[in-house]
């Protein structure tokens, strides 16, 4: 079964997904109990194997968690679709071309082409009718494009004008290098640009989907129209406990 973010984002209530970088199933149970919405699988920085996601994503259905993958290619696409992903992040999108691809092979016809595969997971390996799941399907996968140099924001509205784009990231740190801050990715400049890319989507009907670790940030995220929001990575926040109570105990 394939879980829909969209279910998430009708309701009031703001969703909030885990950026995981661990390699381990567990992590996606842990982030369940702790009340996490979605997963976020960075594949584009990580080297996990097809098995693994495969068992992640498995994880993630028997809670009925939504799972995003960013991808390193267009090539994983179809595969990582039949395995049951809910939504695919295409980083540095910087014109129409990349995104308009990838509503390819994400979207079915009328929209793109994404190719049809009858035994599929998210399908029951055939149990279930593929007539049937075409019919919601465009509804139910998540295209994201994410954002991430200045060419990305001078065809910013030709990227959210294309049909089949459904949600819009940024990268702030690849923002910042861009433009002329790197390595400082809360630096005014690019937080008033990724701003600018919020109101922009907005302006489209897309869903902005944004990465935060402060809570200033997340209320004001919120306060701009932001109902999805990642946090992490989950290494971030081991570390980070694993420090706080080292320093209590190291006196």
């Amino acid at each position: 079964m394939v879980n829909n973010i969209k279910d998430f984002l009708k309701k009031e209530e703001n969703v909030l997904g885990l950026c995981l970088h661990l390699a381990d199933p567990s992590i996606v149970e842990i982030a369940y109990h702790a009340g996490f919405d979605f997963i976020r699988i960075e594949l584009e920085h990580m080297l996990f194997d097809y098995s693994l996601i495969t068992s992640i994503i498995r994880t993630a259905d028997n809670y009925g968690m939504p799972i995003f993958l960013k991808i390193r290619n267009l090539v994983d696409i179809t595969a990582l679709l039949d395995t049951g992903a809910s939504g695919i992040v295409i980083p540095h999108v910087s014109g129409v071309e990349k995104i308009s691809k990838a509503v390819k092979l994400t979207k079915f016809s009328p929209i793109g082409e994404r190719s049809l595969f009858s035994h599929s997971r998210y399908l029951g390996y055939g149990e279930k009718s593929i007539i049937d799941y075409m019919k919601n399907a465009n509804n139910i996968i998540s295209l994201v494009a994410q954002i991430e140099d200045t060419n990305g924001l001078n065809n910013l509205d030709e990227i959210l004008s294309v049909n089949g784009v459904d949600m819009v990231t940024t990268g702030r740190y690849d923002l910042s290098q861009s433009l002329g801050f790197a390595g400082q990715p809360e630096h005014k400049e690019v937080l008033y640009v990724e701003e600018k890319v919020i109101k922009t989507a907005l302006k489209y009907g897309k869903y902005p989907i944004i990465s935060a670790n402060t809570t200033e940030r997340i209320f004001k995220l919120r306060s701009l129209g932001v109902k999805c929001i990642w946090v992490g990575p989950d290494t971030k926040f081991l570390l980070s406990s694993f420090k706080q109570f080292l320093h209590k105990i190291k006196i």
